[in-house]
């Protein structure tokens, strides 16, 4: 599931290569909004977003990066074990500056 919404975004990052990427999120969400897996991925995307602009370096933290407080799995396994939430709060934590 989430392989076909990375791939969505990044064909549709590709047309609209002068949108924001939070704006594809936001498109993306509106035309699936029924789709909780596809919510959940957005949701974290786009708080990720705030933190790693540089789409690139975005998605490759999202399917690369193993993170260690939440059992050394990537955020993008962890969403699809439905615990969005624990993603979402690892990521407030990095921008209130509990983690760097």
């Amino acid at each position: 599931m989430n392989r076909n919404v990375l791939s969505t975004l990044d064909e549709r990052r590709e047309q609209h290569n002068n949108s924001s990427l939070l704006g594809l999120y936001i498109r993306l969400e509106e035309r699936t909004s029924s789709d909780r897996a596809v919510h959940d991925v957005i949701k974290v995307l786009d708080l990720a977003h705030r933190i790693e602009p540089n789409p690139r370096l975005l998605m490759m933290w999202y399917q690369h990066t193993r993170i260690m407080e939440l059992g050394s799995l990537t955020a993008e396994r962890l969403v699809d074990l439905e615990r969005t939430e624990e993603v979402v709060q690892f990521l407030l934590s990095i921008q209130n500056g509990a983690r760097s």
